[in-house]
């Protein structure tokens, strides 16, 4: 236990004797004007140590400096281990796009394949029914039977006529066949002009009814108007008479009072 006592004695003495050395060393360097020197060098090393730091992300953890120092009279040496930065983990990129699924249309089905489901206004009502009636009753007149049942068959191709409408022309146009001798009017050179116009015309009625109603409207409305033009007229023309005759009166027994 002494023998330990003295031997830490003895380098607690050659501790002192370092520290007073070092300090004579820079008591020495702070007369001579080299610690400006050390002091401008260390802030150049310790700038370009930053400018390369701050390139680098932050080090997660460091180890412990370990200090070890040799007991030498002459000179002290300090070794300072900072431990190895831990490596860095690349984390991936995020993907620029995002893939989603695509739902592509379905194609339409077939004409052959077609339902009433298809259509959610296929059952026809009555004032639709009335208005076709009078289209197959032009329709027939002008062009016959046989041309007006390629029509609806043209037509039936387009996909736009449900199922119960197209047996309701047909029903339709068996009723207008007695009036197809005698009323039609058309010759065969405009047959195929007048087709495409009552096409037309059927295409308006069953896509655009809200438009053809309106049109039927006022035509009615106007025809209305025009047939009540003509009664009151004569009626004015008779009032507007019997009114000058009761002023001839009226002077002829003034003129004799």
């Amino acid at each position: 236990m002494e023998q330990r006592i003295q031997d830490l004695e003895e380098e607690l003495k050659l501790l002192k004797n370092q520290i007073k050395a070092v300090l004579l060393d820079i008591k020495e360097n702070l007369a001579n004007g080299e610690w400006q020197e050390l002091s401008s060098r260390w802030g150049y090393e310790a700038a370009g140590q930053t400018q390369e730091l701050s390139g680098q992300q932050p080090v997660e953890s460091h180890s412990t400096p370990e200090v070890t120092q040799e007991s030498n009279p002459a000179s002290t040496t300090v070794t300072v281990d900072m431990g190895e930065p831990a490596r860095q983990q690349a984390e991936p990129a995020p993907p620029l796009f995002r893939s989603e699924p695509v739902n592509l249309p379905q194609a339409a089905p077939a004409n052959g394949n077609r339902k009433d489901n298809d259509y959610p206004n296929s059952q026809p009502d009555l004032l639709t029914v009335v208005m076709l009636g009078q289209w197959l009753d032009r329709a027939v007149a002008t062009v016959g039977k046989n041309e007006t049942e390629k029509i609806i068959e043209m037509y039936d191709i387009t996909g736009n006529l449900p199922v119960q409408m197209k047996k309701t022309l047909l029903l339709l146009i068996d009723s207008c066949e007695k009036n197809e001798g005698s009323t039609r009017r058309s010759s065969k050179h405009s047959i195929g002009l007048t087709s495409y116009s009552l096409l037309m015309d059927m295409d308006s009625l069953l896509r655009y009814r809200n438009r053809a109603l309106e049109a039927a409207v006022l035509s009615l409305l106007a025809e209305r108007q025009c047939q009540r033009n003509k009664d009151q007229s004569p009626r004015q023309s008779r009032q507007k008479k019997e009114s000058e005759n009761s002023q001839d009166a009226h002077y002829v027994g003034a003129l004799d009072g």
